[in-house]
């Protein structure tokens, strides 16, 4: 009868333990889930050159995503997968990756807006006029939004569109497709940008040697 209760004892404290590492790889898979894409697409493990390019950085890189807000499902999708690529890159470039998610209308009034619109407008930037389907009753509500980013680097800006238009596309295919193609258009900003300084800071190496003397 002793021996049955002991086996039944051990049984039991098996199971809680079972039931305790189960619980921990649980955590610990969450945890690390933004670092390490387990998925079977593999649509945020990083390329090699991505990678070289984040880790040899030499300057700050302050990304600016203007999607941030209640969206749409397709859209919450493209705003989630947008931050999980920028937290891989941030993976890589450490502290040299700065990100932030931004509505830029918000707490606007109407003047105020029209003023965002041209400042946007001028680095590259537009809106884009979104149908959001509200109660039955009501129907659909236009929102403004902007599917965009703003690489800077030292005051050098690059604007990256999210979502292009694809005619030949359903707005479902759009987003998913935006969403493969984040990782190509933040490095490809970013290499755009440090090409252009390391040129202009060549070019003024080599007209500080032709004149012979130093200026600002």
């Amino acid at each position: 009868m002793k021996e049955n209760k002991s086996i039944k004892q051990k049984m039991i404290t098996r199971f809680a333990l079972l039931a305790i590492i189960l619980v921990m790889l649980n955590i610990v898979s969450s945890k690390f889930h933004k670092q390490f894409d387990l998925t079977s697409e593999k649509r945020f493990s990083l390329s090699t050159p991505t990678k070289d390019l984040l880790t040899t950085l030499n300057e700050d890189v302050v990304i600016e995503v203007y999607l941030k807000g209640s969206f749409p499902a397709g859209f919450q999708r493209l705003q989630e997968s947008t931050r999980e690529v920028l937290q891989q890159f941030k993976v890589y470039g450490g502290n040299r990756i700065r990100f932030e998610f931004i509505n830029p209308l918000e707490g606007k009034n109407e003047k105020e807006k029209e003023t965002v619109f041209g400042v946007l407008a001028n680095k590259g930037i537009n809106p884009v006029n979104l149908q959001v389907q509200q109660d039955e009753d009501e129907g659909y509500s236009q929102k403004i939004i902007y599917p965009s980013a703003l690489v800077s680097i030292n005051g050098k800006e690059e604007p990256v569109n999210l979502l292009e238009s694809h005619l030949s596309m359903s707005p479902d295919e759009k987003l998913h497709h935006a969403s493969l193609m984040l990782e190509y258009k933040f490095a490809s900003a970013i290499k755009k940008i440090t090409s252009t300084r390391q040129k202009e800071s060549s070019y003024s190496s080599r007209k500080h040697v032709a004149f012979g003397y130093e200026y600002d």
